[in-house]
């Protein structure tokens, strides 16, 4: 039987291994015009060319389309100041779209961000991240209360070495983990 990981040594694990497909990868260096596209039907771009990206595996093509035809009408050429202002502008353009949810909205604007130059500040709680955030919490390592948007300084200091990015990314990819610190 395998012993119980601490915090700090499943952050170690995940900074040895993210076991994470960047969701922004190639966005870099394009056009605004290929990023709308590109972007809008959840791809990055893989060894072997331009993939969907598993986040939106199950997202029809319809609603992919629906992202699109948004995104074709953002008046894109405002210079955002930081990570939250583009993903506000992101929310209010494609979060509406039937099927579009929080990881839909986060992931567009992650892929607009790396076009734009720009990381989030803040962690962005969605459906894997906020039950990483909820073991925390059931493991007493976290007591302040999940927000959609928190500070990094909200964490464990485990954590708090991390980009918000990066915690993000742990919460949803070590849920199973996270949640054997509870020992429930």
């Amino acid at each position: 039987m395998q012993s119980k990981q601490s915090l700090s040594q499943i952050v170690n694990s995940f900074l040895n291994n993210p076991i994470c497909i960047r969701v922004e990868g190639g966005y870099k260096g394009l056009d605004i015009k290929t990023v709308k596209e590109k972007a809008a039907f959840a791809q990055y771009k893989a060894k072997d060319g331009w993939k969907k990206h598993p986040h939106q595996y199950r997202m029809s093509g319809k609603t992919l389309n629906e992202v699109y035809e948004a995104l074709k009408t953002w008046k894109t050429s405002k210079k955002f100041s930081n990570f939250d202002e583009l993903y506000s502008e992101v929310e209010k353009s494609i979060g509406s779209v039937s099927g579009v949810g929080p990881l839909m909205v986060y992931d567009t604007a992650l892929r607009f961000a790396e076009y734009y130059g720009l990381k989030p500040d803040l962690v962005y709680l969605h459906a894997g991240a906020r039950e990483g955030a909820v073991c925390l919490v059931n493991a007493g390592l976290m007591n302040v209360p999940i927000n959609s948007k928190m500070l990094v300084s909200d964490f464990p200091k485990a954590l708090q070495k991390l980009k918000a990015k990066d915690i993000e990314i742990i919460l949803c990819t070590r849920k199973k983990e996270l949640a054997a610190l509870s020992g429930k």
